[in-house]
């Protein structure tokens, strides 16, 4: 994180789709409401998902969503109707890569949710 120049080259990767075959932009029509983009996340984790069944990965590239106008021009996105979200990067995922071993500290379920009677489970989440 203290490497500006190695954040600066990862940030540039996400206009590269990381390497990926497939680079898919997302976009969400301005008059939605919450339940729009609610809709939108509820894809993208379902594209995923299915994704990891055949075999494939997917990253979210979030920095597709704050480039400005020229995304919008040069793909001819209609700015008065669309939002740019993320864009998607969709292949095989390199195992060799130093991310693919990266591991981040997780908190317990319930440190971030509140579970109500009846409804506890016997897993260990």
């Amino acid at each position: 994180r203290e490497d500006k120049a190695e954040r600066a080259k990862a940030l540039m990767e996400n206009f590269r789709f990381w390497g990926a075959p497939v680079g898919i932009i997302v976009t969400v029509d301005r008059g939605g409401d919450k339940n729009a983009w609610g809709h939108v996340g509820m894809m993208l984790q379902s594209l995923s998902l299915l994704a990891v069944q055949y075999g494939l990965g997917t990253a979210m590239l979030e920095a597709w969503g704050n480039l400005g106008n020229c995304v919008y021009e040069a793909l001819d996105i209609p700015m008065e109707r669309e939002v740019i979200w993320c864009g998607v990067a969709l292949g095989y995922p390199d195992s060799s890569s130093k991310l693919s071993d990266m591991a981040t500290e997780r908190r317990k379920l319930q440190e971030f949710c509140r579970i109500f009677p009846g409804f506890e489970s016997k897993s260990k989440l």
